[in-house]
């Protein structure tokens, strides 16, 4: 029967955490030369580059590429 508790806590722990957390996390761009915010998808790993007037989607980079400038 203790089980069932732990497991019924821990689905209360998860979606606390979800509701109080937020889907995405906004994250200032440290970079002199860009303006505006990085916000993430905390459950996708999807990235965009918002500004006031416009968000655009940055792609994700794996870890072993090189990224071109």
């Amino acid at each position: 029967m203790n089980i069932v508790y732990v497991a019924v806590l821990s689905i209360v722990l998860l979606l606390a955490s979800y509701f109080i957390g937020g889907t995405y996390t906004i994250v200032p761009v440290s970079n002199a030369n860009a303006v505006g915010t990085f916000v993430m998808n905390r459950y996708t790993g999807r990235v965009w580059l918002c500004n006031v007037n416009v968000c655009r989607d940055v792609p994700n980079q794996m870890p072993g590429q090189a990224q071109a400038n």
